[in-house]
Parts: structure tokens; sequence; C-alpha cells
């Protein structure tokens, strides 16, 4: 049964600056249970974060999807390396999607590149128009493009893209300040730019100040979410 109520369980932190969406990076049930008790706002799931994060398990997707009640987005990505993608390799995430939108997926996480450094904004296109209604984040795959502030500026062109997950092409959001600033005002106002980047509970305040982003992920934006 699809649930209706996406209203949070957990009260927004206290420590947090007003009115952020929180965006946190998990692996496990454990660690989405965890980030959403913690006050996340929202949930990216992934499987090989030490590959920069592939599609998690269907199975484990169903049950995140069953037990939380803030929106979760999945990651679309089968291999590690690089964002440019061979046709078959194309061909094959189109199944994949299908599966996380018979799951219940609320939003999707994916981008490509072309051999340029451009976005693949035809592959976007394919992909979001599989999915009608379902936001799409288009990853830190704009960190490797060839001109990054342009190419959120191409993204905003592919209907369903309502975000850029970026670090301004720097390893820190927070020395990517000035360049996630620039690719917000290129995006325009139907895409909200998220920034990543070694954000964490400690740093979020004084990061905000500097980068100002209406929304934040990390895989400790909630803190260390599984003590050990």
């Amino acid at each position: 049964m699809e649930k209706t109520d996406m209203r949070p369980l957990y009260p927004y932190p206290a420590w947090a600056p007003p009115g952020l969406e929180l965006e946190a990076c998990v692996e496990t049930l454990e660690e989405a249970l965890a980030a959403e008790a913690a006050g996340a706002t929202r949930l990216e799931l992934c499987s090989r974060l030490d590959l920069g994060g592939l599609t998690p398990a269907f199975s484990l997707l169903k049950d995140v999807l069953a037990a939380v009640r803030i929106p979760v987005k999945a990651m679309l990505r089968a291999r590690g390396g690089g964002f440019c993608y061979s046709i078959s390799e194309k061909q094959a995430l189109l199944p994949a999607l299908q599966q996380m939108l018979d799951a219940g997926v609320h939003e999707v996480v994916t981008g490509a590149l072309q051999p340029d450094g451009n976005p693949d904004l035809e592959f976007m296109s394919a992909l979001t128009s599989q999915a009608p209604g379902i936001p799409f984040t288009f990853h830190k795959a704009i960190d490797e493009a060839s001109e990054p502030v342009a190419a959120a500026r191409q993204l905003s062109q592919v209907e369903g893209i309502r975000y850029i997950l970026t670090s301004g092409a720097q390893p820190r959001a927070l020395e990517g300040a000035a360049t996630i600033q620039k690719m917000q005002a290129a995006a325009g106002q139907g895409i909200i730019v998220i920034a990543a980047g070694k954000v964490t509970r400690e740093n979020l305040a004084g990061w905000h100040r500097r980068i100002g982003a209406r929304e934040y992920h990390g895989r400790r934006l909630l803190g260390r979410l599984i003590k050990g």
C-alpha cells in the first residue's frame, strides 16, 4: 500500500539552521532509521559509497520505503568510474529505473556526461520521460563536467530534473561555495542546487553562512549515524 502521510515522526534538529532540507546519504536500513530519528528531512539510498554510490538492492529499497516516513531518493548508477555510458549501459539502466518506480521510490538520483564533458541531455530526458512526476537529481557527475556552471544551465532544459547535487567542483562544499552559488543562478528557479562535499553536523551552521544553499547533503550531515 502506498503511504500518503509523509510527515516526519521526529522534529527538525535544534542545532541546524532553520528551514533547510537535510538530506542524509545512507546505505542500510539501520542507517536510514537512524538518520530519520536524527532529524533528516530526506534520504538518499545508495550502495557502494566507496565507489561514489551505486544502485541499491531493490529489496533494501522496499524495506526502507516501508520503514520511514520521509521522502527517499534512490541512486541509479550501475558502476563506478566515470559518467560517460555506452549504449548498452544506458539500456540496462532503463529497466533498473522501472524497478525503482515499481517499488514506489519517491525520487531518483542519477547523472550522465557526454565524451566532451557536457551533460548527456538526451539520455537524461529518456530517463525522466520514463518517470513522469518523479523528481530527478543530477548527481555529482556535474563536478566532472567540462564547465559545471554551464552544465547547470543546460540541465534546466530537461523536464523532470528538480535538483543538482554538487560540491562546486571542489573536494569540500566550502571551497566550492562561489561555484555553487553561480550554479544556482545559472539553473534558475526551477532547479534547487543541493550543496554536498564533507558537510557535517559540526560544520553545517558555519558553512551555511558561506554557501547559502537551501538544501544540504552528506554522509555525516546528521552526525555519525551508527555508533561503533
